[in-house]
């Protein structure tokens, strides 16, 4: 497609390709890989494969999920809503120039300037930490975080 905005759900069964600018307000469901000039989404995203984007900007509202993300620019924070606790995008790979994430849990992450936020999780970090929240984890973790609504 040329430009792609989406207000509500849209689920693409196959890879997607956006030769512009793609906006979300809800949530995308890719069955495979997504390229697009830039992305700006505000809700959730699903794709299983590779996010090759050069800027991603986004708010999460829902459960997500990436495979690998492949940027220059990347900012990925979580909504202020009070049932917002904990990770609430889950990412194998980030590989980019410049990342700020929050509620996000990555395993590798690879980048000139990383500012970590709250409850931000990498377990394999390759660049410079330049901002980091007092709740930002940046190793293996040797514990689960626990459900919403358990406490110990």
């Amino acid at each position: 497609v040329g430009d792609l905005t989406v207000h509500g759900h849209l689920k693409v069964a196959a890879n997607a390709t956006v030769d512009g600018d793609g906006r979300i307000r809800g949530r995308l469901e890719v069955g495979g890989n997504l390229s697009a000039r830039s992305l700006q989404f505000d809700g959730g995203l699903e794709v299983p494969g590779v996010l090759d984007c050069p800027v991603v900007e986004g708010r999460l509202r829902h459960a997500s999920r990436i495979g690998s993300l492949h940027s220059q620019h990347v900012r990925i924070v979580r909504a202020s809503l009070p049932s917002t606790r904990g990770s609430l995008l889950v990412i194998d790979r980030i590989e980019a120039s410049e990342v700020e994430i929050e509620g996000v849990d990555c395993e590798y992450l690879r980048a000139d300037r990383v500012r970590l936020g709250a409850e931000a999780h990498v377990t394999r970090l390759e660049g410079q930490v330049v901002r980091r929240h007092r709740s930002a984890y940046v190793g293996a973790r040797a514990w689960e975080p626990l459900p919403p609504g358990l406490s110990r």
